[in-house]
């Protein structure tokens, strides 16, 4: 794989890297939960321009500079790297920063108070990204850009009581 050279990146992101890595974020998780849109970008038959113009009404609303990057992207045939790229540059956001980036996962929306409690409990400056997951039934699991990881759903507690009556009998 070509390498990405991420300081020279974030020399030209200068004030925009929150911004930059929210879009860079948010399509790498369309091309994770899209399979045929995923497979439409990853296909080497398809050619580059054709790439472009389908990136461009799919996400019309990107920065020039966002737009700019995928583009380049396309043209280096690196376009199976965006998911890494993501967070890569996620976790060079955080670190550089000092933001802590929070996927959350519950079964219904969490309330303002819920989310000043969950930031409490994570510290620092925290940037929440929540997605409402039905299957969880009840609570809340999260993972941060550092690495901690929380289940506390009770679809989880269901599962671990699960296991220890198969494991008794």
């Amino acid at each position: 794989m070509k390498e990405i050279d991420f300081a020279r990146l974030f020399e030209m992101l200068k004030g925009r890297e929150l911004g930059f890595e929210d879009e860079l974020h948010a399509f790498a998780k369309a091309l994770r939960d899209n399979f045929d849109l995923r497979g439409f970008m990853e296909d080497e038959r398809v050619p580059a321009e054709n790439k472009k113009k389908f990136f461009s009404l799919l996400q019309p609303q990107a920065s020039p500079f966002f737009k700019g990057f995928i583009e380049l992207l396309v043209d280096q045939g690196l376009e199976r790297e965006i998911i890494y790229l993501a967070e890569r540059v996620t976790q060079l956001t955080s670190s550089r920063l000092g933001v802590t980036f929070v996927n959350v996962q519950t079964a219904q929306p969490l309330s303002g108070e819920q989310e000043e409690k969950l930031k409490k409990v994570v510290r620092g400056n925290v940037i929440l990204r929540t997605k409402i997951d039905p299957n969880l039934i009840a609570g809340v699991k999260f993972i941060t850009s550092d690495g901690r990881y929380f289940d506390g759903s009770l679809k989880n507690k269901i599962e671990k009581l699960k296991d220890e009556l198969i494991h008794v009998g």
